[in-house]
């Protein structure tokens, strides 16, 4: 079921969803591959081809902790254009959002659904192999779970080809366990990118707020 952006803003700052439109879903051409880990000593570079995980962490520990991760997502239409002919590529894929749901599955509150806007553009498949690019997601805004527990976090693309059809991705859904504290350490350690501050990642003391690190500091001292 597709959601249309509402014009009435929550508390987060999001927009809720309200009734269903006529985008068709298209699973098969245009769909999320898996999400992208980056080294924890990495730059803030993702590719398509990067290493993929399956699950989540969020700490809410972590002061201004929200949730962020990079996908790739493919476009397996096939390319249309012709110079011979002078005919334009339309099989380009150009994202407008994705629709977000939050249910817990236990220990926690779900979210009301919101969209994410986005501006990324996927090119067509090329031979057997899709079009690939890296979207990223603030799946968990800053404040929106203050509660530890598992949820299931589940989110659909939709867009319109450079050719003016709409289209729409089938469900992606990532499944985040949410902690007090777990990603914690004394070491020199942050995310990789400030959209994963909260996030997959271990992250120093210093993230943590007024006294956190006093047990790190106590070990340093120790003889």
């Amino acid at each position: 079921m597709r959601f249309v952006k509402s014009l009435v803003p929550v508390a987060l700052g999001l927009m809720v969803l309200a009734g269903p439109t006529g985008c068709v879903t298209n699973e098969s051409s245009f769909f999320v591959e898996h999400a992208l880990a980056l080294g924890a000593d990495a730059e803030c570079v993702f590719e398509a081809d990067l290493p993929s995980y399956s699950a989540g962490v969020m700490d809410i520990g972590v002061q201004g902790a929200g949730y962020g991760i990079a996908v790739s997502v493919a476009n397996q239409l096939a390319s249309l254009g012709d110079t011979d002919l002078l005919r334009t590529e339309t099989s380009y894929i150009r994202l407008e959002g994705a629709e977000i749901s939050i249910e817990s599955v236990s220990g926690g509150s779900s979210v009301d659904a919101f969209t994410l806007p986005l501006v990324d553009t996927i090119p067509p498949s090329s031979g057997n192999e899709p079009g690939r690019a890296v979207a990223f997601f603030n799946l968990v805004p800053p404040g929106a779970i203050d509660e530890t527990g598992t949820y299931l976090i589940s989110m659909r693309l939709f867009g319109h080809t450079l050719g003016g059809t709409s289209i729409e991705a089938g469900e992606f859904t990532w499944p985040l366990t949410v902690c007090d504290g777990c990603l914690k350490t004394c070491l020199d350690l942050g995310p990789p990118c400030p959209f994963q501050r909260g996030g997959d990642y271990m992250h120093n003391c210093a993230y943590y707020g007024s006294g956190a690190c006093d047990e790190c500091e106590t070990e340093e001292a120790a003889p």
